[in-house]
């Protein structure tokens, strides 16, 4: 696979906004400024996210929540803030829907924004055995990351995911809501600590800390948003989204019929 060099726009205003950024995130700058509005925590995670990228760290996000909680809208909201170069006419490059879509988010721009919905992320989430397909995944997600690109994981559950990915791979989590109707979107957003330990209330290990100054996290609408630009990644997203769903169902009904017919079979 070859892809361009870009790069995804470059830090502003100064390197050093984005080491700040970071060092406020990180509770090393005390003179930090109150995050308490909707575009404030959203440009302070962005601020931050940018500026690992480009001192060469990691910046991978996990997000979950319950089903229509608004997890693609804020997906698609927070690459926006962080990859200047994230358009509606790219979207469609930079999701994967299904687990072999992941290799060509390698040709996401350096310090771009790229996103692995629920179809694709299958391959990480717990199993009894590791299968060369899960492997092969997370060898695929640690080259992106490699390249600097901001990627975004969208997961059922957080139980679901495998312990060595979550612990070791993810740099950030995101727990969204349950929506609200009328209300906007809203989650909690955490780092990663690597130096202590953090459990659910069934004693598993998750592994991540609130930054109690910007949370909690959310955004605006984008399907019948106003803003013509926020309709406008919604109407690529869309399309994808239910090609995905139905190629899913009928690759599903595929197999029961299959399970049938062999029952059937094992009777006569």
């Amino acid at each position: 696979m070859s892809g361009p060099s870009a790069y995804a726009g470059t830090a502003s205003p100064t390197e050093e906004r984005h080491r700040r950024a970071e060092a406020i995130g990180y509770g090393r700058d005390r003179t930090a400024f109150d995050v308490h509005t909707t575009d404030t925590i959203r440009a302070y995670w962005a601020a931050e996210i940018r500026g690992r990228l480009r001192r060469d760290k990691d910046a991978v996000m996990l997000w979950w929540g319950p089903p229509g909680c608004g997890k693609s809208t804020g997906v698609m909201d927070l690459m926006r803030a962080v990859d200047e170069t994230f358009t509606p006419d790219v979207l469609r490059q930079r999701v994967a829907f299904h687990a072999a879509d992941v290799p060509l988010l390698y040709d996401t721009p350096r310090y771009g924004a790229a996103w692995i919905d629920e179809g694709g992320s299958a391959g990480l989430l717990a199993t009894d055995t590791r299968t060369g397909d899960q492997r092969d995944l997370v060898e695929l997600v640690n080259i992106i990351r490699a390249k600097n690109v901001f990627l975004n994981v969208v997961i059922p559950d957080p139980g679901d995911l495998a312990k060595s990915f979550r612990a070791r791979r993810a740099d950030y989590r995101v727990e969204c809501e349950e929506l609200v109707e009328g209300m906007p979107a809203v989650a909690h957003v955490a780092r990663r600590v690597r130096v202590r330990r953090f459990f659910m209330d069934d004693g598993r290990w998750l592994g991540f800390s609130d930054d109690p100054r910007a949370n909690p996290y959310s955004w605006p609408e984008y399907r019948d948003s106003p803003d013509p630009t926020r309709r406008a990644f919604w109407a690529a997203y869309q399309p994808l989204k239910m090609k995905f769903l139905g190629e899913r169902t009928r690759t599903l009904a595929a197999r029961m019929r299959a399970r049938e017919e062999r029952r059937a079979t094992e009777d006569e």
